[in-house]
């Protein structure tokens, strides 16, 4: 095990354990039934809001907790919602809530790390696995080849709301990793926004973003063999025009990402022909997807939502095919799979 796998072991153990040492009382008894929790979604045509609905539909079906799928413009939106009524959740006046978050930002949201010291909420708890979200780059230039040629180039990445997909996830590679940071021409859209750019010649690559099959190789690095692309991505892949792969640089991505203090995010091989597109091997960066809520979830939500999630995982795939990524282990990454 690599010490990045490890710090990340301990990391969602712990998160796990705080999680249900912290469960407040008020909670013992069992939750009135049916039971509705909130989820906060990312933008439509994103992995989130994908999720999201996903959620709404097959715990309609099969669980007395009932999960309504809400559309936000991203992140600081719903942590912004969440301190807002904090109280109220804690107190049952107002649904609990739940979102899509990641082992690589779950540091920032509990420790407050800059920027987000005004929304420091140590109440937030990861409680389930979702997937493995891998990211390249795409253009319909042959002549653009490595993320080195960004500069001066228009770029399309996440909304500055959704900050986990834009610019702490852009700064340490293009910044530390690359030294190319502030000479790209970022263009702040959303998955949608970015596929339309790209589609009609206003952008020079955009992020594509897959969910992914993740194994560990003998060494202990990540590699996949089986992606699914977004649904902006899989657009893009459709549109009928040839589309390059720009890949990642391994060892730009080892130097950007400083975990002490940046994203979780490590390095994935993904294997020739794991989606049509990749004609060889390409290096991209990958992040440990999640369920999340806050502590004072009651218990026995908490463990109906991972059952359902166990239970059904095959169900998820007949909604999007990226869900037949889904791990078969429920729980957060790092503990023990029984």
């Amino acid at each position: 095990m690599t010490k990045s796998l490890k710090r990340l072991a301990v990391f969602t153990c712990i998160a796990t354990v705080v999680l249900f040492m912290q469960t407040s009382n008020v909670w013992a008894a069992k939750s009135k039934r049916p039971y509705e929790v909130t989820f906060l979604a990312t933008p439509m045509g994103s992995a989130g809001y994908t999720l999201g609905t996903a959620l709404e539909i097959i715990f309609a079906k099969h669980s007395w907790v009932k999960i309504k799928n809400q559309e936000t413009p991203g992140a600081m939106y719903g942590f912004g919602y969440i301190k807002k009524n904090l109280k109220k959740m804690e107190e049952g006046k107002v649904n609990q809530i739940m979102g899509m978050g990641s082992s690589a930002v779950t540091a920032f949201i509990v420790e407050g790390r800059k920027p987000l010291t005004k929304l420091k909420l140590p109440q937030w708890s990861t409680i389930a696995n979702v997937s493995t979200s891998v990211t390249v780059y795409g253009t319909f230039d042959k002549d653009l080849t490595s993320t080195r040629q960004f500069a001066g180039r228009n770029i399309g990445t996440g909304i500055k709301s959704t900050i986990f997909r834009s610019i702490l996830r852009d700064r340490p590679y293009f910044g530390r990793g690359l030294n190319i940071y502030g000479d790209v021409k970022w263009n702040f859209l959303d998955d949608m926004g970015n596929k339309d750019a790209i589609l009609n010649g206003k952008l020079d690559a955009v992020q594509l973003n897959f969910g992914a099959r993740m194994a560990v190789a003998s060494d202990g690095s990540f590699y996949t063999d089986l992606l699914f692309p977004q649904p902006a991505a899989q657009q893009i892949i459709d549109s009928g025009r040839k589309l390059y792969v720009i890949p990642l640089e391994r060892d730009a991505i080892i130097n950007g990402y400083d975990f002490s203090k940046d994203m979780i995010v490590h390095p994935i091989k993904i294997k020739k022909g794991a989606y049509r597109i990749f004609s060889e091997d390409a290096w991209a960066t990958s992040a440990f997807n999640t369920l999340n809520c806050l502590d004072s979830m009651p218990d026995d939500v908490v463990e109906e939502i991972i059952r359902v999630m166990h239970t059904y995982r095959d169900k998820f795939a007949n909604y999007h095919a990226s869900f037949k990524a889904l791990p078969e282990n429920p729980y957060p990454v790092g503990t023990p799979k029984k």
